[in-house]
């Protein structure tokens, strides 16, 4: 799937579903199944079956984080809540000391 077509599937997203821009796995179960290709049955195989993604034309999570962080720099009314974005950045200062 073409990243602009992931942008604006996730921009759609982030504006009809406010619950989904603090939580990435929501974002990625809409973006599967309200929005994308799948129903609930076939959700499972998304995560065994990379054939199964290539023919239906799935975009992997990480592209859709990647969008979201995109469509939130470029849209500020579409952040999440301001509880959310300090829990990011307290856990991105995490990774980094780690790494």
């Amino acid at each position: 799937m073409k990243l602009d077509k992931v942008e604006n599937i996730v921009k759609t997203i982030l504006e009809k579903e406010p619950e989904t821009r603090g939580d990435d796995m929501l974002l990625f179960y809409m973006f599967c199944t309200k929005y994308g290709f799948l129903n609930d049955s076939s959700f499972s195989r998304i995560f065994r079956d990379r054939e199964y993604r290539n023919s239906v034309g799935l975009a992997v999570f990480e592209s859709v984080s990647r969008a979201r962080r995109k469509v939130q720099a470029d849209h500020e009314e579409l952040k999440p809540s301001d509880k959310v974005q300090e829990a990011r950045a307290k856990k991105e200062n995490e990774y980094i000391d780690y790494a």
